[in-house]
């Protein structure tokens, strides 16, 4: 711990607050479940934190009020209900508790200040003994991620080089520097909090209100059940245009959006079991990315209805041909997890994806036709909204489905003599290239070749 103490005097004060809230941020994330109670106000107060260090215009007593408040739901309350939830929550929750009371103390203007609520009297430099102590405690904390965040502070923000307070600290520099797995946990809690706000700070420091195109979002969200009506009657278009690029989905849907407006809808092969308040255990698949980078999660949970028949059906392995679309939904992130300065909206189609690593052998035969109708009605959702520009991918490949039988499914629809040929003027089948062998060549030989 002494190694601590005496690398905080190297930094200028408001990089040290940077330092802790890193460093209690990365543990709690890793040993606090997704459905404690004390979550939310734990999330709105590291985000009210993390605004102080990068220079936004925030008051100790506005943290404060979540430290502590005459409704006994401040994080103090929290961290000592996490008492019951294992050593490691509570040493978390701890580390959290100085992280943010240091933020206070410094927002209020440290030893400058006369008079300081009593919890905060007692808050110093020497603290980052216990803080440290406490993390230790939880089990969680990367060594490795506390050089990388030691090395990156004391290079750009020593207190040689700063003014009084010292320079803004950028969240997002500290936390990719995170092993991957927590970085992506930090980044989805953030979103929900995103998302239930209504609003964000730009890498600029200025404040995204986004509020009213989620709120539009959800409400616009609709379950196409089997057996809704497919698209009504069109004539052929002569300019429809495929291309297979190495792109991802959002990255292609923010390209076709800059070259032209108007809509464009997304396919996410999503599962047919909620996620439990935002893609928390930092996975990688698709639908976890989307949710990341979008207010998608907002919009499906507005279709309970999705999940129930999914659930009443015992989660069969092939699915259900329900669709969900959810119009203009804000996406504020880019492929890094970065916020954006300006939101973009795309049009979402949601379905499950048969799950081949989970059918019977005996029943893998009936696979190319349900692939084939669940692609069909997803693609008549889109139709039935008019929109004419899709992005696609290797939808269901990563169940197990083979890219060549996904690649068919689509052409049997798109192609000429298909129910939708020439329905969409632009279709993308953004599919990244991972590994020796990539989905992609086999919709290069499907669509391009």
């Amino acid at each position: 711990m002494a190694a601590e103490v005496e690398f905080i005097t190297i930094l200028a004060p408001r990089a040290r607050a940077a330092y802790y809230l890193a460093v209690a941020e990365h543990v709690f994330n890793q040993c606090v479940s997704d459905d404690d109670p004390g979550l939310s106000y734990a999330v709105e107060a590291v985000e009210l934190a993390w605004r102080w260090v990068e220079g936004a215009r925030v008051s100790g007593s506005e943290i404060y009020a979540h430290l502590e408040n005459e409704d006994d739901v401040g994080l103090g309350v929290w961290g000592y209900e996490a008492r019951n939830d294992g050593p490691s929550a509570y040493a978390a929750w701890n580390t959290l508790l100085f992280a943010i009371a240091y933020v206070i103390w410094r927002a209020y203007g440290g030893n400058r200040r006369k008079y300081l609520p009593q919890t905060i009297e007692s808050v110093n430099e020497d603290m980052v003994e216990d803080l440290f102590q406490r993390a230790e405690e939880s089990g969680a904390l990367d060594h490795g991620f506390v050089d990388r965040v030691r090395e990156y502070l004391s290079t750009r923000h020593h207190r040689s080089l700063e003014n009084t307070l010292g320079g803004t600290v950028s969240r997002q520099a500290l936390m990719s520097l995170e092993g991957s797995t927590s970085r992506l946990r930090s980044v989805a809690r953030q979103t929900v909090d995103i998302i239930e706000t209504g609003q964000y700070t730009a890498p600029s420091g200025r404040t995204v209100d986004i509020g009213k195109q989620v709120t539009q979002a959800v409400l616009g969200t609709r379950l196409r059940n089997p057996g809704s009506a497919g698209p009504r009657a069109f004539e052929s278009r002569s300019d429809q245009a495929f291309e297979v690029t190495g792109e991802s989905s959002l990255q292609a849907a923010r390209r076709m959006l800059a070259e032209s407006p108007g809509p464009v809808a997304v396919l996410a092969a999503i599962s047919p079991i909620p996620l439990a308040r935002g893609s928390f255990h930092g996975g990688r698949a698709q639908e976890e990315t989307f949710h990341r980078a979008s207010a998608l999660y907002a919009c499906l949970r507005a279709v309970p209805e999705f999940y129930t028949a999914h659930a009443a059906a015992g989660y069969n392995a092939f699915g259900s041909d329900r669709v969900i679309y959810a119009p203009a939904v804000p996406v504020f992130r880019d492929s890094q997890g970065v916020l954006l300065e300006e939101p973009y909206a795309v049009d979402f189609l949601a379905a499950a994806a048969p799950n081949a690593r989970a059918i019977a052998t005996d029943q893998l035969a009936r696979l190319p036709d349900v692939l084939s109708r669940r692609v069909a009605r997803a693609l008549e959702a889109a139709a039935a909204q008019n929109c004419r520009r899709l992005v696609l991918s290797a939808w269901g490949c990563g169940l197990g489905n083979h890219p060549t039988e996904v690649a068919k499914a689509f052409h049997t629809h798109l192609a000429p003599g298909g129910s939708l040929h020439g329905y969409f003027s632009q279709v993308v089948f953004a599919i990244q290239e991972r590994g020796r062998y990539s989905p992609i060549h086999d919709f290069h030989a499907a669509f391009v070749n």
